[in-house]
Protein backbone atom coordinates (compact mmCIF):
# COMPACT_ATOMS: atom_id res chain seq x y z
CA UNK A 1 0.00 0.00 0.00
CA UNK A 2 1.38 3.39 -0.93
CA UNK A 3 0.46 7.00 -1.56
CA UNK A 4 1.83 10.23 -2.99
CA UNK A 5 1.60 13.74 -1.55
CA UNK A 6 2.23 16.84 -3.65
CA UNK A 7 3.90 19.88 -2.05
CA UNK A 8 3.19 23.53 -2.76
CA UNK A 9 6.16 23.62 -5.16
CA UNK A 10 4.73 20.60 -7.06
CA UNK A 11 7.36 18.25 -5.62
CA UNK A 12 6.08 14.71 -5.02
CA UNK A 13 6.71 12.79 -1.80
CA UNK A 14 6.07 9.05 -2.09
CA UNK A 15 5.13 6.78 0.82
CA UNK A 16 5.08 2.97 0.91
CA UNK A 17 4.33 0.16 3.35
CA UNK A 18 5.78 -3.36 3.18
CA UNK A 19 5.10 -6.23 5.55
CA UNK A 20 8.46 -8.00 5.38
CA UNK A 21 7.41 -11.12 7.36
CA UNK A 22 11.00 -11.26 8.63
CA UNK A 23 10.32 -11.10 12.36
CA UNK A 24 6.66 -11.08 13.47
CA UNK A 25 6.18 -9.45 16.90
CA UNK A 26 9.81 -8.28 16.63
CA UNK A 27 11.15 -11.77 17.37
CA UNK A 28 14.26 -12.32 15.25
CA UNK A 29 13.96 -15.33 12.99
CA UNK A 30 15.08 -14.12 9.54
CA UNK A 31 17.70 -16.13 7.69
CA UNK A 32 20.59 -14.51 5.82
CA UNK A 33 18.87 -15.30 2.52
CA UNK A 34 15.61 -13.67 3.68
CA UNK A 35 17.47 -10.56 4.80
CA UNK A 36 19.29 -10.41 1.47
CA UNK A 37 15.98 -10.56 -0.41
CA UNK A 38 14.49 -7.91 1.85
CA UNK A 39 17.46 -5.63 1.26
CA UNK A 40 17.12 -6.04 -2.51
CA UNK A 41 13.42 -5.11 -2.34
CA UNK A 42 14.25 -2.01 -0.27
CA UNK A 43 17.01 -1.01 -2.68
CA UNK A 44 14.56 -1.35 -5.57
CA UNK A 45 12.01 0.88 -3.82
CA UNK A 46 14.70 3.51 -3.20
CA UNK A 47 16.63 3.46 -6.47
CA UNK A 48 13.98 2.46 -9.04
CA UNK A 49 10.63 3.45 -7.52
CA UNK A 50 12.06 6.57 -5.83
CA UNK A 51 10.04 6.03 -2.64
CA UNK A 52 10.85 8.73 -0.09
CA UNK A 53 9.35 7.14 3.03
CA UNK A 54 9.14 3.36 3.56
CA UNK A 55 7.38 1.80 6.55
CA UNK A 56 8.43 -1.79 7.22
CA UNK A 57 6.42 -4.25 9.29
CA UNK A 58 7.46 -7.46 11.10
CA UNK A 59 10.99 -6.25 11.78
CA UNK A 60 13.25 -6.86 14.79
CA UNK A 61 16.01 -4.76 16.32
CA UNK A 62 18.51 -7.23 14.91
CA UNK A 63 17.05 -6.85 11.39
CA UNK A 64 17.25 -3.07 11.73
CA UNK A 65 20.97 -3.18 12.51
CA UNK A 66 21.54 -5.40 9.46
CA UNK A 67 19.66 -3.04 7.11
CA UNK A 68 20.88 0.26 8.52
CA UNK A 69 24.30 0.63 6.90
CA UNK A 70 23.01 -0.39 3.46
CA UNK A 71 20.27 2.25 3.25
CA UNK A 72 22.62 4.97 4.48
CA UNK A 73 24.65 4.46 1.30
CA UNK A 74 21.68 5.90 -0.63
CA UNK A 75 21.40 9.02 1.52
CA UNK A 76 18.52 7.51 3.47
CA UNK A 77 18.19 7.10 7.22
CA UNK A 78 16.50 4.40 9.29
CA UNK A 79 14.43 5.01 12.41
CA UNK A 80 13.41 2.03 14.52
CA UNK A 81 9.86 1.74 15.79
CA UNK A 82 10.16 -1.51 17.73
CA UNK A 83 8.53 -0.91 21.12
CA UNK A 84 6.26 -2.48 23.71
CA UNK A 85 2.48 -2.41 23.42
CA UNK A 86 1.18 -4.31 26.43
CA UNK A 87 2.00 -7.97 25.96
CA UNK A 88 2.74 -7.41 22.29
CA UNK A 89 5.16 -5.18 20.39
CA UNK A 90 5.15 -2.75 17.54
CA UNK A 91 7.47 -4.46 15.03
CA UNK A 92 8.20 -1.57 12.68
CA UNK A 93 10.95 0.60 11.29
CA UNK A 94 11.07 3.54 8.91
CA UNK A 95 13.45 4.28 6.05
CA UNK A 96 13.34 7.80 4.67
CA UNK A 97 15.09 10.20 2.32
CA UNK A 98 17.08 12.33 4.76
CA UNK A 99 17.47 15.13 2.21
CA UNK A 100 13.69 15.64 2.11
CA UNK A 101 12.31 14.32 5.40
CA UNK A 102 12.99 14.74 9.10
CA UNK A 103 11.07 12.72 11.72
CA UNK A 104 10.24 15.15 14.52
CA UNK A 105 8.09 12.78 16.56
CA UNK A 106 7.08 9.13 16.91
CA UNK A 107 4.45 7.84 19.34
CA UNK A 108 2.42 4.69 19.91
CA UNK A 109 -1.37 4.65 19.84
CA UNK A 110 -2.62 1.73 21.92
CA UNK A 111 -6.20 0.93 22.91
CA UNK A 112 -6.42 -0.78 26.29
CA UNK A 113 -9.51 -2.74 27.28
CA UNK A 114 -9.51 -4.82 30.43
CA UNK A 115 -6.21 -6.67 30.54
CA UNK A 116 -5.64 -6.50 26.79
CA UNK A 117 -4.03 -4.02 24.40
CA UNK A 118 -4.66 -3.33 20.73
CA UNK A 119 -2.02 -1.75 18.51
CA UNK A 120 -3.97 0.98 16.71
CA UNK A 121 -1.06 2.72 14.97
CA UNK A 122 2.25 4.44 15.29
CA UNK A 123 2.01 8.17 14.64
CA UNK A 124 4.94 9.90 12.99
CA UNK A 125 5.25 13.66 12.62
CA UNK A 126 7.35 14.61 9.63
CA UNK A 127 8.98 17.85 8.55
CA UNK A 128 9.07 17.59 4.77
CA UNK A 129 10.87 19.81 2.28
CA UNK A 130 8.40 21.88 0.28
CA UNK A 131 5.54 21.52 2.79
CA UNK A 132 4.56 24.52 4.89
CA UNK A 133 3.10 22.38 7.68
CA UNK A 134 3.97 18.96 9.18
CA UNK A 135 2.90 15.70 7.57
CA UNK A 136 1.30 13.27 10.02
CA UNK A 137 1.58 9.57 9.19
CA UNK A 138 -0.38 6.83 10.96
CA UNK A 139 1.16 3.40 10.36
CA UNK A 140 -1.04 0.44 11.29
CA UNK A 141 -0.73 -3.34 11.20
CA UNK A 142 -4.00 -4.76 12.46
CA UNK A 143 -4.55 -8.41 13.45
CA UNK A 144 -4.95 -11.14 10.87
CA UNK A 145 -8.44 -12.46 10.14
CA UNK A 146 -7.15 -15.80 11.48
CA UNK A 147 -7.09 -14.32 14.99
CA UNK A 148 -9.62 -11.50 14.73
CA UNK A 149 -12.58 -12.17 12.43
CA UNK A 150 -14.37 -9.62 10.26
CA UNK A 151 -17.09 -8.72 12.78
CA UNK A 152 -14.95 -8.91 15.90
CA UNK A 153 -15.60 -5.87 18.14
CA UNK A 154 -11.84 -5.37 18.32
CA UNK A 155 -11.82 -4.39 14.64
CA UNK A 156 -14.45 -1.74 15.24
CA UNK A 157 -12.48 -0.49 18.23
CA UNK A 158 -9.33 -0.19 16.12
CA UNK A 159 -11.19 1.79 13.47
CA UNK A 160 -12.87 4.09 16.00
CA UNK A 161 -9.62 4.83 17.83
CA UNK A 162 -7.77 5.56 14.58
CA UNK A 163 -10.52 7.92 13.44
CA UNK A 164 -10.45 9.65 16.83
CA UNK A 165 -6.76 10.41 16.33
CA UNK A 166 -7.47 11.84 12.88
CA UNK A 167 -10.29 14.00 14.25
CA UNK A 168 -7.98 15.32 16.97
CA UNK A 169 -5.57 16.53 14.31
CA UNK A 170 -8.38 18.22 12.39
CA UNK A 171 -9.37 20.09 15.53
CA UNK A 172 -5.79 21.26 16.10
CA UNK A 173 -5.47 23.04 12.73
CA UNK A 174 -7.55 25.81 11.18
CA UNK A 175 -6.88 24.29 7.73
CA UNK A 176 -6.86 20.76 6.29
CA UNK A 177 -3.63 19.14 7.56
CA UNK A 178 -1.52 16.62 5.69
CA UNK A 179 -2.52 13.17 7.01
CA UNK A 180 -1.41 9.80 5.61
CA UNK A 181 -2.87 6.46 6.75
CA UNK A 182 -0.49 3.66 5.84
CA UNK A 183 -0.20 -0.04 6.57
CA UNK A 184 -1.92 -3.41 6.55
CA UNK A 185 -5.41 -3.40 8.06
CA UNK A 186 -6.20 -7.01 7.13
CA UNK A 187 -9.61 -5.69 6.05
CA UNK A 188 -11.15 -4.63 2.76
CA UNK A 189 -11.98 -0.94 2.16
CA UNK A 190 -15.71 -1.77 2.23
CA UNK A 191 -15.52 -3.58 5.60
CA UNK A 192 -17.18 -1.67 8.43
CA UNK A 193 -13.99 -1.21 10.45
CA UNK A 194 -12.67 0.98 7.62
CA UNK A 195 -15.75 2.29 5.80
CA UNK A 196 -17.87 3.09 8.88
CA UNK A 197 -15.33 3.59 11.67
CA UNK A 198 -12.27 5.07 9.92
CA UNK A 199 -14.64 6.62 7.31
CA UNK A 200 -12.32 5.61 4.46
CA UNK A 201 -13.20 4.80 0.85
CA UNK A 202 -11.59 3.79 -2.42
CA UNK A 203 -13.47 6.56 -4.21
CA UNK A 204 -11.53 9.83 -3.85
CA UNK A 205 -14.71 11.77 -4.61
CA UNK A 206 -16.39 10.24 -1.55
CA UNK A 207 -13.42 10.49 0.83
CA UNK A 208 -14.08 11.79 4.33
CA UNK A 209 -10.45 12.63 5.13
Amino acid sequence: MGTILRAEDDENITFAWWNTSLSPSAKSRATEDELRVALNVIKYMISSSKVDFIALGEISEQDIETLKSSVENYGYELRGGVSDAGRSKFDTCYIFNAQKIFISGLSNIVSRRGGGSLKVAQKLDLVVEGFKSPVHVFVSHWPSRLWCHEDDPQRHNLGIRLRDEVEELFSFYDFDPYIVLLGDYNDEPFDKSLSDQVMATRDINLGHL
